[in-house]
């Protein structure tokens, strides 16, 4: 309803006021209103008032005189409403899924109105109607096939929680190859002081000693690299949640905690003992030097007691304590926990049972009726083919526990056997030092030299041995508990559940509705004009006037209407087009999602079994060591290689292991929001 004045209306000199309306059906009403006074000032000295009402109303009957013609523009402005509405439900949810994953989360809701206008203009009926409506979006989905025995990194807060992880993963390693440097570098100080005249040994064990130097050194790079990389995503995390980079930000989640394989604790122990046996090897290499100050080496030690020798006695009973503390600690707390985690194993062995057989039966007895592809299915989402038997050998699982126990077992037992020869050593050195007569000479340097100095590494050697076994076992027994939620969901049916659920796929559709509604909106120009007009006046002086007619114009030349309808059936063609391409993306999407779950179920069993085989390998590493010292064996000529190849390996397939986890879990969580289901 609009209202205002009319100057000069009519050609006249008199001031109009003017109201209108238009209705709903195309019709037009327009009320005038003018009134005049004229002053006569000859004669009688009169004045005579005129009062004017004009009524005037036309009704379209064919060309611009529909109710769809005529709200279309204001229906448009609705629907884009409701698209936006729609669209910024599915923002929400894809912005939580870039929040966890750092995947795009696509646009939110189109602006309208503002600065810009009331949202209404611009209105042409061509060229993608009235502004545009929210569309369908892409056709969702992140991610596909990765290359490689592993999976692609996430990002967001996933990509942190798995960074902390591997970097986790990495101390554990360097612990390792801290203690084979340790065990080398006593290897080399018992070679000196037994067959100082072989020089190939002692070359040998220096070669060996760099390789696991270098080793070290180059993890311990990476490490650093690693933390720097972390804090520089977390600060574009903070960034992302609206938070300035230089707040103090500490991310804390126990979602990850099941591929902790080995306890914080027991890399803490591992950590300690490697530090306490270059301790001790330093320490045991000043009192040689008193054992042996001067001399050729043909002749047998001889020391005298003093106060630096005493001091040093000192502190190696200090050392004495912090063994025992060391192993006490593993055996209170490390072994408990070892056995819960082979008791949670147990638990779970029902469920791991069945996801074994059902990789076995979809991998075994399908895998047949795939084969006149030549191993390619054309038809199906998965890629079938022969896969190793060892990652679905449920016979194995079932044993697992049983020998898990009977290894920890062993090393409760092994464990408490420390306290005597550890009191054997201080006995000795509280002697020592407590003794009023001490003995000197040869007899003094003989005592310490196989009583303390030479056993004291070898406690610490098998106590490092110990510990290591007892975390090997520790992290078979987790390796085996950690699961997949089995995704049983055929693609035909996520594309139906999306096709129901999805907001875009709405606004998809409802993109192709509007360009079908233009067509109609179209085609109303190229019928003739037939309007009904009415306009009446009544006049103050009773000499009223009332005219009606109607006013037809033949649809003769409608060239401009025409091209203008054909585009807009030209766009129809082009939406539905766009639809379909819409359609065949969000399928496409869906099918590599689900195939991408499929793969990393089946890859995340052979990474299972890739991290028993590289425990395995540390194991045998170790039995192969300690079968050579029972022999009288130098190490082999690889043996720092080799153990440094077998932590390498343990830390990739752990990395691997725990990446094929996360990216399943980015892809059910991808798929919840492309099914439209997430809440």
């Amino acid at each position: 309803l609009a209202v205002g004045t009319l100057g000069q209306a009519g050609g006249r000199g008199s001031n109009q006021l003017l109201a209108r309306r238009s209705f709903s059906t195309g019709a037009d009403l327009a009320v005038g209103l003018a009134n005049s006074l004229v002053w006569t000032f000859d004669g009688t000295n009169t004045f005579t008032p005129t009062t004017l009402l004009n009524v005037g109303f036309i009704q379209p009957l064919l060309r611009r005189g529909s109710r769809d013609r005529i709200m279309e523009q204001l229906t448009l402005s609705e629907r884009t409403v409701l698209s936006n509405v729609r669209q910024m439900e599915r923002y929400r949810s894809a912005f939580y899924v870039s929040t966890m994953t750092g995947r795009d989360p696509g646009n939110g809701a189109s602006r309208r109105g503002g600065v810009f206008g009331s949202g209404l203009e611009g209105f042409t009926g061509v060229g993608g109607g009235f502004g545009g409506l929210g569309g369908g979006g892409g056709s969702g989905g992140t991610g596909g096939i990765i290359g490689g025995t592993g999976a692609a990194a996430a990002g967001g807060y996933y990509g942190l929680l798995q960074t902390q992880q591997d970097i986790r993963n990495q101390q554990v390693t360097i612990a390792g190859l801290r203690s084979n440097l340790a065990q080398l570098r006593e290897s080399l100080r018992e070679n000196l002081t037994k067959i100082p005249d072989d020089p190939e040994t002692i070359i040998r064990e220096r070669l060996q000693i760099a390789q696991a130097r270098q080793a070290l050194l180059n993890a311990e790079s990476r490490l650093l690299n690693s933390l720097a990389s972390y804090q520089s995503t977390l600060d574009n995390f903070k960034r992302t949640l609206g938070l300035p980079p230089e707040l103090c930000v500490n991310i804390q989640d126990d979602m990850f905690a099941q591929f902790n394989l080995i306890s914080p604790e027991t890399i803490n122990s591992q950590a300690e003992v490697a530090e306490l046996r270059a301790d001790i090897g330093l320490l045991n290499e000043q009192i040689l030097e008193l054992l042996h100050p001067a001399g050729d080496g043909t002749e047998p030690a001889q020391v005298v007691w003093s106060d630096q020798l005493a001091d040093r006695l000192r502190m190696q009973r200090a050392m004495i304590d912090r063994i025992r503390k060391i192993y006490h600690g593993v055996a209170a707390s490390t072994l408990p926990q070892t056995r819960k985690d082979i008791e949670q194993l147990v638990a779970s062995l029902g469920d791991r049972k069945n996801d074994l057989l059902s990789i076995k039966t979809k991998y075994t007895d399908e895998f047949v009726s795939f084969e006149r592809y030549g191993g390619l299915d054309p038809c199906q989402v998965s890629l079938l083919t022969r896969i190793d038997a060892s990652v679905y050998d449920v016979e194995a699982l079932e044993a697992v526990p049983a020998k898990l126990n009977e290894d920890l077992g062993r090393l409760e037992v092994q464990f408490g056997s420390y306290d005597e020869p550890l009191a054997e050593i201080q006995q000795i050195i509280e002697h020592l030092l407590d003794s009023e007569t001490k003995p000197s000479g040869a007899e003094l340097a003989e005592l310490l030299e196989q009583r303390v100095i030479f056993a004291t590494p070898s406690l610490l050697s098998e106590l490092s041995e110990d510990i290591l076994d007892v975390s090997l076992v520790q992290a078979r027994a987790r390796t085996h508990t950690v699961r997949v939620p089995p995704v049983d969901l055929k693609w035909d049916m996520a594309v139906e559940l999306a096709r129901r659920y999805r907001r875009d796929w709405m606004n998809a559709r409802t993109s192709l509705v509007d360009a079908w509604r233009l067509i109609e909106f179209n085609a109303d120009n190229l019928e003739g004009v037939l309007d009904l007009e009415v306009n009446g006046t009544l006049r103050s002086d009773q000499s009223d006037q009332l005219q009606m007619a109607l006013r037809f114009d033949a649809p003769i030349t409608r060239l401009t209407e025409r091209n203008t309808y054909r585009q807009s059936l030209i766009e129809y063609q082009q939406a539905k087009r766009n639809y379909y391409a819409y359609v065949d993306g969000v399928t496409q999407s869906l099918r590599n999602t689900l195939r991408t779950i499929d793969l990393n179920r089946v890859n995340f069993e052979e990474r299972r079994v890739a991290v028993l085989s590289a425990i395995d390998q540390v194991v045998l590493n170790d039995q192969i060591q300690k079968l050579r010292e029972e022999r009288g064996q130098e190490a082999g000529v690889t043996a720092a290689r080799d153990v440094v190849s077998a932590l390498a390996d343990l830390q990739t397939a752990q990395t691997d292991f725990l990446n094929v986890w996360v990216n399943y879990e980015v892809q059910r969580l991808n798929l919840d929001l492309d099914l439209g289901t997430m809440n």
